[in-house]
């Protein structure tokens, strides 16, 4: 018997997916329980075995799941430790240059948390994650009316889309 779960570290309010793997050599399964510590959470009696806990409140959890087969002998998984969270808001500053451009933004204590040194046509890509920060910060808005798109690196504009290619940038104006 097996359990997995989609994630093993989430924040608050997360959904987790359970899934239990199981096979009966002499008969069939007639139930999977599925439990945080001694606590049940879910009972499901038809394949496959599986349970969406939704809206996990922050705390560690212990899970496992039980199966129970045709007559009445029964087994449980390994448990399997899941760590949620707790959201907590962050405020940040976004330093901007004289056209309203954004190039520095600063967490409440003033360190850089995202930088954009560009050319003036905006060709180079934002440091998103500078010198002295502990993770990527992504910010998408770039000079006035764009957004920048992370999978097609393309520069949207509120009226068209700016293409940026190997040294040529184009405009396409709808």
């Amino acid at each position: 018997m097996c359990l997995t779960t989609n994630l093993l570290n989430a924040t608050a309010p997360a959904p987790l997916i359970l899934n239990a793997t199981v096979a009966d050599s002499d008969g069939s399964i007639a139930k999977v329980e599925f439990y945080n510590g001694t606590t049940l959470l879910s009972t499901v009696t038809t394949a496959p075995y599986g349970f969406n806990w939704s809206n996990v409140a922050g705390g560690t959890y212990s899970l496992t799941a039980k199966a129970t087969d045709n007559l009445g002998s029964s087994r449980s998984s390994t448990a399997v430790t899941v760590t949620v969270t707790d959201h907590t808001t962050k405020m940040y500053d976004i330093h901007t240059d004289y056209l309203d451009t954004p190039r520095v933004i600063t967490d409440s204590s003033g360190a850089e948390a995202w930088r954009w040194d560009s050319a003036p046509y905006g060709e180079t890509l934002a440091n998103e994650q500078p010198a002295n920060a502990t993770s990527k910060f992504t910010f998408n808005l770039r000079f006035a009316g764009q957004y920048f798109d992370q999978e097609t690196e393309l520069l949207q504009i509120i009226s068209g889309i700016m293409i940026q290619g190997r040294g040529v940038t184009c405009s396409l104006i709808r």
